[in-house]
């Protein structure tokens, strides 16, 4: 079952973030009362801590432990294959308890609202939501219980939003903030390549951008804090206050939801006006809390955000990380040192920053020394870095706030109060019993024992003992007992001083021994370092020798690699120069050759392009001539087919005419026809109305009947209901009935065996001489024996389970109300219900009185077969009446209707006229463009238009041909050109050429002869080694003879410092010191043990001596108390009677006045019984509640031994009636309802057994029951319900009668 604390109606929640468990327990130490956080997936700090599942259940138990909520971000977008596996990820945080989750994306909120419909869903932010409207009804229906607003919303439009949403709203108040609308980042993905949206921000608004050579910051926003503007918000009805960072340290976490915390109670504490007093008094308490939130983290300090609607404070453009808090001013630089003014305190560990004025970060340390405020602090600083007079110097780390928020809330835990008792007594289990949450845990432990005193000899440990037991088990301590017990410990500590100063010289000597073990050690390590330092010199030297001969070879192939890689840039640049003159050579031969074939290429180009310029020219004349004719025969084309195409639409519009004329005529015709036949209609159809109403009459007796049987149906299911409500609240009337009965009996149980545990503890004090407290004896044969189980038994658990029989009462008495209540509704449901029924039977036989019906089924049946016969003539009706109201509507146009076909029909008789005349003018026309056409050249148009085609597309050929020729032209003269300037260009090359080739080759020999080598060994070196290989070489060489070198050196250094000493053996040495080491420990522990004892024990001496002279004065006083204590025990000699027993006659004289009045009605008014006086009670035999019996006829005192056995009986019984009334009338709870009297009658006379018979009626009349066992058969008559027990050979018998 989880603890958790509902907040007060009215109290914004903080919510504090939680990137990993050390931050949770954090902020929950600073007071949230709400914590998010992500798991191993889905969340949007897919960089923080985040739990795996055992850790993410732990944090949800850790967090209900104290009343605080979790509340898990599933807040990123999901792929489609992922959500699959959503339900399997949140069910086992679901059934740990998890209080909501956080969701961004649409298909995850449906997933979870279906797999787990109880969990509330809060809406994240990205869903920016910035309108109330529609959520209530749209979120609501997928399990939304609370929004997160969108950002950028400012504090006016949270307050409309608050008036548009039943939901709660939750609003970011410190943090970061997103430069991205609403943080639905997309500029992460583009320039990090990591979606922001699946919990992966690279964050770009974090990175310098430049513009025109300025590097700025341009997409940085300031933190938020909201603090300000906390009243405001309160009263704007926010529900949660939101902290971002899960990406912060848990220091940070805890000093925000701290600072949140104490404003947010002190506003609802105090109320507006007075926190804006409370603000103004506390000025700089409010302002230190506000440059400690600095501390812990800003960003060029804070910002509103958009709740004041001021977005353009928001950015901090100079750095993107924790700007720190101004603590200086550099006041001197030179060239090693900085000298700064402190405008506040500095503690050592704390980090300072150096800027200048752009704000750029010039240098950072941390401080070693703290400093007070005022003082002038010098550092010495980096070189290069460029510090000047007048730079400002921040601190980014403050370390005593740190660690006193570490302290406060990081490293310690909130402690649950619990109340609970520790018993310990001597011989029994050690028992621990705790109270939480109104349940009670009991824990026993191991079996408690009496000190024993440790560390001292036997002999003074027995002494010791003794007379320390003398003192604890003394019931009267005298003051000659504690001087006993002053002299044996006096004794004691003087042997104690002794063997101290014995352990003492011990420990001295030890110490001597452990010192001289560590000298030799000291001593021995040098000798020993140098025997090391030789063993390591001989075997260098040793790998030294095995490699020389190889070192020598490497050192041989140094030089050659080096020559070979010398002479080959010479080979290269002699190969380049000889393919450079072979080249130039081969090019100019081919270019002689190639030019005279150019120059005749450039001629035969030349004359083409004149031939395709001449036919060019032709074919354009041709075809200006053949255009001239083709469009003057086109054009009388044209006019040909605009004549036929007008005969053909004057044809069209004249046989249009004539069939629109004859049209009309006949639409007119048959719309004469369907007028008659309309009036024919609507006089058929004149009943149809009449039918109409009748029948809307039956179908609203219909929906009157149907509607009273559903209400009598619904009626009866709330009967069913209300019956299954009577019966769940009997079944809980029994079961708390049950529960009572269980928990009554456990008190019975537990008092009967408490209150018997009572006499055990008290026959536990007794001494044979002595008067028992409660009976007087002064012999006690047969005490009480105290079991090991009500050893256990105390008042606390009595009280408890007394506490739990009387809340079960109540709740039985509770469900008994509610059983009793529900039987009333039930029984007011079933006459509602009959009534209904009763009336709708009525109601139906006058609607259908030829129908019988009795019950609801009746009517039920009867609806059922009258509905068909309804619809059916309804729908008879209805076509009827909708027949009749469409004739009317169509005669009531009629008239219009047929004067416009009468005009039609005209109108179309002239159209036809006029159309023939068209037509006949059309065809001549016609007659005279063919007449035209039949002298010209071209007898059709494709003819025209083909002509006109040939002589174009001629044209183009021959222009074509043309350009061909020109382009061919040009290219031969172009080739021609170049060819020839080639020639001259490697005829001018050719000498130096030649002369390269030479040199470089004669170069190549000459560094071959130099080298002493031929071209086969240097190329073959240079493919085997590369050109950086000597230097290896070289390097291996060196470092061989200097580790020879060295290791000689070492070897000859370690040779002298031994100068022929034996190696130490060190194992023995530390083994010697080991031992002397435990040696002075073990004599060490027991000096301090000694002291230790000496000085409790010289303690407690010194306290027995000042308590000496107390105790006499005690004893004294204690005599007197003795004396008042025997008075009131009544065992003080002459007086028996205690202080319990005076207290008792009150309640005896109580019970005495009942009982007589009943004692006098049985003997006929002759006795009455009566206490002996006070001061007499306590005498001779007397033990203070003897009595007497006053004989009312002589008015004389007598003894109760005098009466006989019959008045014995009466007097008995009265004294147990009147001890029943008494205990009836002081406790209200308890009822005494059965008793039962056991023989006595026997000896009863008539009249006196009359009389006590009517007595025990009366009290049976008073709802009481009387049981008598007798064997007077006179009382046969007088009881009506009889138990006969009846024994014969076959045993007894029972029977009622």
């Amino acid at each position: 079952m989880q603890n958790r604390t509902k907040r007060r109606i009215g109290v914004p929640e903080i919510l504090a973030p939680a990137g990993s468990m050390e931050s949770l327990k954090a902020a929950v130490a600073a007071g949230c009362d709400a914590v998010y956080m992500g798991g191993s997936k889905f969340g949007a700090r897919a960089y923080a801590q985040n739990p795996e599942e055992d850790e993410m259940v732990a944090a949800i138990r850790y967090c209900h432990l104290y009343g605080v909520k979790l509340y898990m971000t599933v807040n990123t977008l999901l792929k489609e294959q992922e959500l699959q596996s959503l339900p399997t990820f949140l069910r086992p945080y679901y059934e740990a308890g998890l209080d909501a989750v956080i969701v961004q994306d649409m298909g995850v909120l449906r997933v979870i609202h279906q797999c787990f419909p109880d969990l509330d869903i809060h809406a994240s932010t990205q869903m920016t939501l910035t309108s109330g409207m529609g959520v209530d009804d749209r979120l609501a229906a997928y399990g939304v219980t609370r929004i997160v607003p969108a950002r950028e919303l400012s504090l006016t439009e949270l307050q409309q939003m608050r008036q548009q949403t039943k939901m709660e709203l939750e609003v970011f108040v410190h943090g970061a903030l997103c430069y991205c609308y609403s943080g639905q980042c997309l500029m992460s993905s583009m320039q990090g390549g990591r979606s922001g949206n699946r919990g992966r921000c690279a964050q770009p608004c974090r990175m310098q951008y430049d513009i025109d050579g300025s590097k700025r910051y341009l997409l940085s926003p300031k933190e938020l804090c909201a603090l300000p503007l906390l009243g405001e918000m309160i009263e704007a009805g926010i529900d949660s206050f939101k902290i971002e960072g899960r990406m912060k340290r848990p220091e940070y976490t805890a000093y925000v939801t701290a600072m949140y915390r104490k404003y947010r109670d002190l506003y609802l504490e105090l109320g507006s006006a007075k926190y804006r007093v409370w603000q103004q008094e506390h000025a700089a308490e409010w302002e230190d809390d506000l440059r400690k939130l600095a501390e812990i983290y800003n960003r060029e300090g804070f910002t509103d955000g958009y709740l004041e609607e001021k977005p353009e404070q928001m950015l901090a453009d100079k750095r993107p990380k924790h700007g720190g808090v101004c603590v200086g001013t550099v006041q001197d630089v030179d060239k090693h040192q900085v000298r700064y003014r402190l405008e506040r305190p500095i503690f050592a560990q704390d980090v300072l920053e150096f800027r200048g004025a752009d704000g750029v970060s010039i240098y950072e340390y941390t401080t070693g020394s703290s400093y007070h405020a005022g003082e002038l602090v010098q550092t010495r600083y980096q070189k290069g870095c460029r510090i000047a007079k007048g730079d400002r110097v921040f601190r980014t780390r403050h370390q005593v706030l740190l660690e006193e928020i570490r302290q406060d809330f990081v490293e310690s835990t909130p402690k649950l109060a619990i109340n609970g008792q520790i018993r310990i007594v001597a011989g029994e289990p050690i028992l621990l019993q705790c109270e939480y949450e109104n349940e009670i845990f009991a824990v026993t432990g191991m079996i408690a024992e009496n000190a024993v005193t440790e560390g001292l000899p036997e002999e003074d440990a027995q002494a010791l003992e003794a007379a320390k037991g003398t003192v604890i088990t003394a019931k009267e301590l005298q003051p000659e007992q504690v001087d006993a017990l002053v002299d044996v410990l006096s004794g004691v500590c003087a042997r104690l001083q002794m063997q101290q100063g014995e352990l003492a010289q011990q420990q001295t000597a030890a110490q001597k021994d452990r010192d001289e073990c560590m000298k030799r050690i000291e001593a021995a390590k040098p000798l020993m370092d140098r025997f090391e330092e030789l063993e390591s010199a001989e075997k260098t030297l040793q790998e030294c020798a095995a490699q020389a001969a190889e070192i020598e070879e490497k050192r041989g192939l140094i030089g050659k690699i080096r020559d070979a890689w010398a002479i080959e840039p010479k080979y290269q640049r002699m190969k380049d120069a000889q393919k450079a003159l072979t080249d130039a050579q081969r090019e100019l031969a081919a270019k002689q050759q190639e030019l005279p074939q150019l120059k005749q290429t450039a001629a035969d180009a030349a004359t083409l392009h004149q031939q395709m310029e001449k036919t060019k020219d032709a074919a354009t004349t041709h075809c200006a001539e053949v255009e001239t004719k083709v469009e003057k025969a086109l054009k009388t084309f044209d006019a040909l087919d605009e004549a036929e195409k007008a005969l053909r639409q004057a044809e069209e519009a004249d046989t249009k005419a004539k069939a629109n004329a004859e049209s009309a005529k006949k639409a007119l015709d048959d719309f004469k026809h369907q007028e008659d036949a309309w009036r024919k209609q609507e006089a058929e159809l004149q009943g149809a109305e009449a039918a109409y109403e009748v029948c809307k009459q039956q179908n609203q007796q219909y929906r009157d009947l149907k509607k009273s049987l559903e209400d009598l149906h619904g009626n009866q299911k709330d009967v069913q209901e209300k019956a299954r409500q009577a019966a769940a609240a009997k079944d809980a009337y029994a079961s708390a009935t049950q529960k009572y009965q269980r928990e009554q009996k456990a008190y019975d149980d537990y008092r009967l065996a408490f209150l018997n545990a009572q006499a055990g503890l008290l026959a536990r004090e007794l001494v044979s001489g002595k008067p028992c407290p409660v009976c007087g004896a002064l012999e006690h044969p047969a005490p009480c024996q105290l079991t090991q189980e009500n050893q256990q038994l105390n008042r606390e658990q009595l009280e408890w389970r007394r506490k739990a029989a009387d809340d079960a009462a109540k709740a039985q008495e509770e469900k008994a109300k509610e059983s009793e209540s529900a039987q009333v509704k039930l029984t007011e449901r079933q006459k509602a219900a009959e009534e209904a029924e009763r009336k709708l039977v009525e109601n139906a036989k006058n609607i259908r009185e030829n129908v019988p019906m009795a019950t609801a089924a009746d009517v039920e049946a009867m609806l059922q077969a009258w509905l068909p016969e309804l619809q059916s003539a309804s729908k008879s009706v209805q076509a009827k009446v909708d027949a009749l109201k469409k004739v009317r509507e169509n005669l009531d146009g009629a008239k219009e209707k047929r004067e416009q076909l009468e005009k039609a029909a005209a109108d179309a008789q002239e159209t036809a006229k006029s159309t023939e005349n068209e037509k006949t003018t059309a065809a001549t026309a016609l007659d005279i463009h063919k007449k035209e056409l039949s002298g010209g050249a071209y007898s059709t148009r494709e003819d025209a238009v083909a002509q006109r085609t040939q002589a174009k597309e001629a044209k183009q050929k021959a222009e074509a041909a043309a350009s061909q020729a020109a382009g061919k032209e040009r290219q031969a003269q172009k080739a021609k050109t170049e060819c020839r300037a080639r020639i001259q260009q490697l005829d001018a090359e050719m000498p130096k050429k030649q002369a390269d080739a030479e040199e470089f080759n004669q170069q190549y020999q000459q560094t071959m002869a130099e080298k002493s080598l031929d071209e086969a060994q240097w190329r073959q070196l240079a493919a085997d080694y590369d050109a950086e290989e000597p230097d290896r070489l070289q390097k291996e060489a060196s470092d061989f003879d200097q580790r020879k070198s060295k290791a000689e050196g070492q070897c000859a250094t370690a040779q002298n410092a031994i100068a022929g000493r034996e190696k130490p053996n060190m194992a023995k040495l530390e083994a010697a010191s080991k031992a002397a080491e435990s040696a002075l420990k073990e004599v060490s522990d027991a000096l301090e043990a000694a002291k230790h004892l000496r000085l409790n024990n010289e303690k407690v001496l010194e306290d027995l001596r000042e308590g000496r002279e107390p105790l006499a004065e005690a004893c004294k006083a204690a005599n007197t108390a003795q004396h008042l204590s025997d008075v009131m025990a009544g065992t003080e000699s002459g007086n028996r009677m205690n202080l319990e027993t005076f207290v008792q006659r009150s309640y005896m004289e109580k019970i005495l006045r009942d009982a007589n009045r009943r004692f006098r009605d049985m003997s006929n008014g002759q006795f009455e019984l009566k206490l002996i006086p006070v001061e007499d009670a306590g005498e001779g035999k007397n033990k203070g509640l003897d009595l007497e019996v006053l004989s009312i006829v002589t008015d004389k005192m007598r003894s109760v031994n005098t009466l006989s056995g019959g008045e014995s009986f009466m007097a008995a019984l009265s004294l147990a009636l009147g001890m029943a009334d008494q205990i009836q009338a002081a406790t209200a709870a308890i009822h005494l309802d059965v008793m039962f009297i056991d023989e006595g009658f026997g000896s009863l006379s008539d009249n006196a057994r009359n009389e006590a018979v009517n007595i025990l009626k009366e009290m049976a009349g008073k709802q009481r029951q009387i049981g008598i066992i007798s064997h007077v058969s006179e009382l046969k008559d007088e009881i009506e319900n009889q138990l006969i027990v009846k024994k014969d050979d076959r045993g007894s018998h029972i029977s009622w009668r």
